[in-house]
């Protein structure tokens, strides 16, 4: 089973728990029945039978089922674009960073007059939470972080240069 199937699994396995149920599988049974899903050759009354969906299924679980997998499913973009956001800010204030250290390349637009410039541009482009009070937060968030980028290239095991670390 591949890692797609096994990722499918476990969130269906996930929501599942989380909404009263419980899987009745055994662990050879899986693959197979993953296998033959993904296939189309089992069907939606084998699957809820498979799931182990015992539980009457009335109008108001129905109601209950719904509600818990959006809440479920709200939780999980939220922490989604969370987590997106920090990128966002932090490749941001990097941007600004290596901006700055062009020198008298960017001599024309430097300090407030390039965050004000950016901010209008950004802003003008449909681009949200792109204040110069947020931009310069941006700018001091990377420089505080700044070894993230160094960090994530040793972790990844390879090195900035993509050489294999030792």
């Amino acid at each position: 089973m591949d890692g797609n199937k096994r990722t499918a699994l476990y969130l269906v396995e996930l929501l599942a728990v989380r909404s009263g149920y419980r899987l009745a599988v055994e662990d050879l049974d899986v693959a197979d029945a993953v296998t033959d899903a993904a296939r189309g050759q089992l069907g939606y009354d084998a699957l809820a039978t498979w799931f182990g969906m015992e539980k009457r299924f009335d109008f108001e679980r129905l109601v209950e089922l719904c509600l818990r997998t959006h809440e479920e499913t709200r939780r999980s973009a939220a922490r989604a674009v969370d987590r997106s956001l920090v990128v966002r800010n932090w490749l941001f204030g990097w941007y600004i960073v290596e901006y700055e250290g062009g020198g008298s390349a960017h001599r024309d637009i430097y300090g407030k007059e390039l965050i004000a410039r950016l901010s209008a541009r950004l802003k003008a482009n449909g681009i949200k939470g792109c204040s110069p009070t947020n931009l310069r937060k941006c700018r001091e968030f990377y420089q505080v972080f700044a070894e993230i980028q160094q960090t994530v290239s040793v972790g990844s095991g390879t090195s900035q240069s993509g050489d294999q670390a030792h």
